[in-house]
């Protein structure tokens, strides 16, 4: 899976891997676009399933900001870095 932000791929997911935490959990709209570049199996999670599955315990608002608080860190870390392009040179949608 590629993620992509502003026509960019800014990092790749594999098995295991979650996406979407951040809508799910600040109810904001997406920041990325999520792409399959193989048939892929997916599973969909509520907010408080989502946290229950990624901590092991029951969502708190202090364990949802701590959870997303670390994952807006490491996309702005990532950012540093030279993004590479789409996989496929579309377009970004989420833009």
């Amino acid at each position: 899976m590629a993620v992509i932000a502003g026509g960019h791929e800014i990092r790749r997911l594999g098995p295991g891997d979650a996406f979407g935490e951040i809508a799910l959990l600040r109810s904001v709209p997406r920041t990325a676009t999520v792409r399959a570049l193989v048939d892929t199996e997916l599973a969909a999670l509520s907010g408080p399933e989502f946290v229950s599955a990624v901590t092991g315990f029951s969502a708190t608002s202090s364990t949802a900001e701590q959870l997303v608080r670390g994952y807006l860190t490491e996309d702005r870390d990532r950012h540093a870095v030279r993004p590479r392009t789409d996989p496929d040179g579309d377009p970004d949608p989420a833009r």
